[in-house]
């Protein structure tokens, strides 16, 4: 019996150090480069703490930006070997002039178990480029401007339902809230010619669907999302998906019902679903696609995931910062209301040129269009405050794949006579 339960430990002993060599093998990369490197812990490499969830992956890789001056620095993820860049004109080089050699994606696919998350960010190739031409069709200037006359309806009913609730006897509001189910109704509306009923429906469908897909409050929807990035084949083996099985069923009953009823009407709306009819009648996209229902589903939930949750926490967060500077919400307030006395409505001219608010917002986006129209009309018709006690600075969730705040975004609003 001692021989075979010594026997038994010598294997695991032998397999074990056999596992932290085949770990450890690419320990001396950077070395061996010549760069400068963050020394390795054995099997984590430097994640050590994103694997126990102290910190997210954006918090770790600001940890290392602010402790290391170099222009690039090396580190590992498990037994990988990355760099990290902090040098703008390198930055450039890369993103610019050489960025046919960095097309690829650290994101895991997992087309068995994620048939249609896998279609969406994280194409690579070939695939990539194709998918992004086809797309790029939904999101040019003219597009732009035509999904304009779309907004003052949406904004109308966001303003509407704030009024409600104040006339409630409410007034300190989860500004998160009301901008998720804005947001929502305004992606509907513009790319899918369809009613989001949000704040009609407390349990909408598509704010469930999405809420189900980029709030990750539980511990293992955080794990999925980090070990897509750090570790893909882990991602792969154990199954992991971005987008649910519940969720997955529904975008594709909602994807085949639209471009059906579409198809059978004959209307164009110049919308994404006129790009996605188009694209399911090309044959010559199956040379690297397979068109089928998982990959125009994975367009629909493409156009959702980019638009959503960035778009809501802009607005959620550039209004927090006005509440804390009410000098500078006056100084919004000022230029919205002098835009809408001198044209009578917002067009995307006079939104654009909108300088105090899009600095409010900072920087240009997918959605910055609708969240600078969204923020222009709130000012016109609310002034905001943060309540008494209400912390100044919002501490977020440090293990979030998205950050959070831990309570949501809360402010006083009061209506404009």
């Amino acid at each position: 019996m001692m021989i075979i339960i010594s026997f038994v430990l010598i294997l695991i002993c032998s397999l074990f150090t056999l596992f932290l060599r085949y770990m450890a093998r690419n320990n001396t990369y950077w070395k061996q480069q010549g760069i400068n490197y963050i020394k390795p812990k054995p099997i984590f490499g430097n994640i050590f703490d994103i694997v126990l969830c102290r910190i997210s992956i954006g918090g770790l890789i600001r940890k290392f930006y602010e402790e290391h001056s170099e222009h690039y620095i090396g580190f590992f993820m498990f037994d990988q070997p990355c760099l990290l860049v902090n040098d703008l004109e390198l930055i450039k080089q890369i993103l610019v002039e050489d960025f046919k050699y960095f097309q690829g994606r650290t994101f895991a696919r997992n087309h068995k178990d994620d048939p249609i998350g896998s279609k969406l960010l994280f194409f690579a190739g070939l695939p990539w480029r194709k998918m992004r031409k086809d797309m790029s069709a939904v999101f040019t200037p003219s597009k732009l401007k035509q999904q304009a006359n779309l907004l003052p309806g949406e904004n109308t009913k966001l303003i509407d339902a704030l009024k409600q609730t104040l006339s409630e006897g409410k007034n300190v509001l989860n500004v998160k809230d009301f901008t998720d189910k804005h947001t929502v109704n305004t992606i509907s509306s513009a790319y899918f010619s369809i009613e989001g009923n949000s704040f009609k429906n407390q349990n909408s469908p598509m704010l469930e669907i999405f809420g189900r897909i980029l709030h990750y409050k539980a511990l293992w929807n955080i794990y999925q999302l980090t070990y897509m990035i750090i570790c893909p084949k882990l991602y792969k083996l154990l199954g992991m998906r971005f987008v649910d099985a519940f969720s997955t069923s529904f975008l594709r009953k909602l994807t085949w019902d639209l471009l059906d009823e579409r198809e059978k009407s004959n209307f164009e709306n110049n919308d994404c679903i006129d790009v996605l009819l188009n694209l399911k009648r090309k044959e010559d996209i199956k040379e690297c696609t397979s068109i089928g229902a998982d990959f125009l589903a994975g367009h629909v939930c493409q156009v959702f995931v980019a638009g959503y949750e960035t778009s809501s926490t802009t607005i959620s967060y550039a209004l927090f910062e006005l509440a804390k500077n009410p000098k500078h919400q006056n100084l919004a307030r000022h230029e919205a209301t002098t835009v809408m006395k001198t044209y009578g409505k917002f067009t995307y001219e006079n939104v654009m040129a909108m300088k105090h608010i899009t600095n409010c917002l900072l920087g240009k986006r997918f959605g910055m269009y609708s969240s600078i129209v969204t923020l222009a009309y709130l000012l016109l018709h609310f002034e905001m405050r943060l309540p008494e006690g209400y912390p100044t600075n919002i501490e977020f969730s440090n293990r979030g794949f998205l950050l959070e705040p831990n309570e949501g975004v809360y402010l006083k609003f009061s209506e404009l006579k």
